[in-house]
């Protein structure tokens, strides 16, 4: 039988107090939470969030020159499930985070992962990886002192690119979407995150050696890191995701075949972009649901892109690219806005139609 949650002791670890809730709702024996593990796709949110299948990762939700201009849309909590058996990495059992860098030849120490209180720790200073600021706390200096320190902690970066893999996993595996596991496109059943990859202006997905690698660039006194883009994670994640779907698919064929990979790995950061309340709510407050001058969802990559592209994206969904116009484009990141600008497009006009339902429809009316 489930037992009510007691507080855990005191952290004996030098340096700052747990930053998450310590318990759940219901605290459960191992045993039982072990069997609800086998049924986790059975449960709803909700009910995993109470019985402690579920935990709050922080992350950028887009990355950290965003973050730095509006704070508020800068390091939030996602829901991710908990795992039995997560480990150092952090490792999970679809994705595993290995910290080495190809230019260096050195393996950076992963951030651990203690069983008993499921949280991270850094190895060195042995502190507990911390929870970004209440939202109810309204001095800006607060968020931001928190985001600079996020920026130059790699073990943050370890934690925020893996979670934000897991999050699209999810977000695909879920009955929304395709409401199945979704394989690897490789033998194997972990996809590896390398973090701190090299320098250099790149991210990809690699299929031979199941990974996907992420680069810094721009200055090293204060690089621009691929790992901390949410954008760029996602977009790398869904050429995962598709090539698990569509085995092959990425030995590329023609133009319109890599462009098609591109599309989907940009459709994947917008719906993940889509997918949260702190973005919806900030889209909604500057444009009042009007998605064609949402540039939240439509431009992708703002800090990667003012580094390699020096504008304000890397890539945006607000074109008006045709197969026509990209003709002669050998380009597979060129072509694939074509149709990625051709989804958001459907897009712009679903919410439109929303947005002109409710106006017709009258209010509720009060009563007497």
């Amino acid at each position: 039988m489930p037992k009510k949650s007691k507080k855990t002791k005191e952290n004996e670890l030098e340096g700052p107090q747990k930053p998450w809730k310590t318990g759940s709702a219901i605290e459960l024996t191992k045993p039982t939470k072990k069997g609800l593990y086998q049924v986790y796709s059975l449960l709803d949110k909700q009910t995993c969030q109470k019985v402690g299948l579920m935990m709050e990762i922080p992350v950028f939700i887009k990355d950290p020159l965003v973050a730095l201009e509006n704070p508020q849309l800068g390091v939030q909590e996602i829901w991710l499930r908990l795992e039995n058996g997560m480990g150092d990495g952090p490792t999970s059992s679809r994705v595993a985070v290995v910290d080495f860098n190809a230019d260096t030849q050195t393996l950076n120490e992963p951030v651990m992962w203690d069983e008993d209180e499921f949280w991270f720790i850094s190895p060195e200073k042995k502190e507990w990886l911390q929870k970004p600021p209440s939202k109810r706390i309204k001095r800006l200096e607060v968020y931001r002192d928190f985001i600079e320190k996020a920026i130059r902690d790699p073990h943050f970066h370890q934690v925020n690119v893996w979670a934000v893999v897991q999050r699209v996993l999810e977000f695909y595996e879920a009955p929304q979407a395709l409401g199945r596991p979704v394989p690897w496109g490789f033998d194997g059943n972990r996809l590896i995150i390398v973090p701190h990859a090299g320098y250099g202006e790149n991210a990809f997905y690699d299929h031979d050696s199941k990974s996907l690698q992420f680069y810094y660039c721009g200055d090293l006194e204060k690089p621009v890191y691929t790992c901390l883009s949410h954008d760029v994670i996602a977009h790398e994640t869904g050429h995962a995701i598709l090539d698990g779907i569509r085995p092959m698919y990425n030995r590329l064929s023609s133009v319109q075949t890599a462009a098609f990979h591109e599309f989907i790995g940009d459709l994947t950061a917008i719906l993940l972009a889509l997918h949260n309340r702190d973005i919806r709510e900030a889209v909604n407050k500057s444009t009042q649901g009007i998605l064609s001058e949402s540039n939240l969802f439509a431009e992708l990559a703002r800090q990667f892109g003012k580094e390699v592209e020096g504008r304000e994206y890397l890539r945006t969904a607000l074109n008006d690219y045709t197969m026509q116009s990209v003709q002669n484009s050998l380009s597979p990141h060129l072509v694939s806005q074509v149709l990625t600008g051709a989804m958001f497009d459907i897009l712009i006009r679903i919410a439109a139609r929303h947005l002109e339902k409710n106006a017709a429809e009258p209010p509720d009316s009060e009563e007497a």
